[in-house]
């Protein structure tokens, strides 16, 4: 497959394709995906076609957000994604795995090797991680993948300053 940006022994991360808008809809619409990133829910799977053309074109030109496929690698499913978004100090990553296959370190795996592939793309040397301080589950990731905490408090510009937030970064 050419459209592969990185594999590990278990993953593959890769291009979407319109054949994912069936699931990436799917995993969309789980509880914690909603709780989470309730502005990542698609509407239908009509939806996520849209936005997977949207996601395709932003790989191809190198505008943000950049979004690809999470597949495990023994049978070419899709179970989740990755990305990198604009934010007000640079760029960041995010990621979500469908509740399935959650707690089996696939997020862990996958970003360190995503992030040395993709910055031969697009050239940055430094990402930043945000997540809410409850999310504790998604800062250590972020702490396994040698992300250093820069920040912790309510910033308006994440999640509307509702919750306690962790800011980390790494510089690759």
């Amino acid at each position: 497959m050419s459209n592969i940006i990185v594999a590990t022994d278990r993953l593959v991360v890769r291009e979407l394709t319109i054949k994912d808008s069936e699931l990436l809809y799917k995993y969309s619409n789980e509880e914690i995906a909603k709780a989470e990133l309730p502005d990542e829910v698609l509407i239908d799977e009509n939806n996520a076609a849209l936005k997977i053309m949207e996601f395709i074109n932003n790989n191809k030109t190198n505008k943000m957000p950049m979004v690809y496929a999470i597949e495990l690698k023994c049978c070419n499913k899709l179970i989740g994604h990755i990305e990198l978004s604009e934010i007000d100090k640079g760029i960041e990553i995010g990621y979500s795995i469908a509740t399935e296959y959650q707690n089996k370190g696939y997020c862990s795996e996958i970003i360190n090797p995503f992030l040395k592939s993709i910055k031969n793309i697009i050239g940055i040397i430094e990402i930043y991680g945000i997540a809410k301080y409850a999310n504790e589950k998604s800062w250590k990731i972020l702490e396994k993948s040698g992300f250093k905490l820069l920040n912790e408090g309510y910033y308006k510009q994440y999640f509307e300053g509702k919750y306690r937030t962790r800011i980390y970064s790494i510089v690759l």
